[in-house]
């Protein structure tokens, strides 16, 4: 029966005498933690800020929507402004109200149009940045010519 040799420890990595590992700077100790330290807040600020322009984009459509709305009700036989206003603003409420905050309708009517302009903001996810967002529609006036 043969005897058993010592045991294998495992290989570590030799090291420099002042403690770095192979490939590395004697210098680089503790760089990686500072790299997070830096980047970590960079990438926390990058997805705000994407979630922010998703935010915008939504409140625009919904304004867009609203200003459309309200010219097809402001637009139809013997319909008035309020009626156009009345409409976008139940559109706004509709779709979120607080996708747009700050929201304002204007209509004004011509001899054969009418247009509707709905604004507001974006809520700011970012502090200190906000972004307005606004949408105009115009439409003829329907007429009955018997």
């Amino acid at each position: 029966m043969p005897v058993p040799g010592p045991v294998p420890t495992r290989h570590r990595p030799p090291t420099d005498p002042g403690g770095a590992a192979p490939g590395r700077w004697r210098g680089a100790l503790g760089s990686a933690s500072t790299e997070l330290v830096i980047v970590t807040p960079l990438l926390l600020v990058l997805v705000l800020a994407s979630v922010h322009v998703g935010l915008w984009f939504h409140a625009r459509h919904i304004v867009d929507a609203a200003a459309q709305e309200g010219a097809r009700s402001a637009r139809a036989v013997g319909a008035t402004d309020d009626a156009g206003y009345q409409r976008a603003a139940q559109m706004l409420h509709e779709l979120g109200s607080g996708a747009v905050t700050d929201p304002a309708v204007t209509v004004t009517r011509t001899a054969g149009t009418v247009t509707v302009t709905v604004t507001g903001r974006s809520p700011a996810v970012v502090p200190g940045l906000t972004m307005s967002v606004s949408a105009t529609t115009t439409s003829p006036v329907e007429e009955f010519k018997p």
